[in-house]
């Protein structure tokens, strides 16, 4: 049996400093900074999608065919 996942994705985020010491807060707020732009990413390439896919329904960009 396989393990099958759909609309899921796992994400590791590994932090290196190698200036010094940075505070659990400071990493929370650089974690936290990471997956919103992330999240925007994912959405741009989203609505990207969607555009793309009403150019093509619509027959091309103008709507002529």
């Amino acid at each position: 049996m396989a393990d099958v996942r759909i609309q899921e994705v796992a994400t590791d985020i590994v932090v290196t400093e190698p200036v010094g010491p940075i505070s659990a807060e400071d990493v929370k707020r650089i974690i936290t900074q990471a997956l919103q732009a992330f999240r925007d990413e994912q959405e741009r390439a989203g609505q990207r999608s969607k555009d793309t896919q009403v150019r093509g329904d619509s027959g091309g960009a103008y709507g002529g065919a």
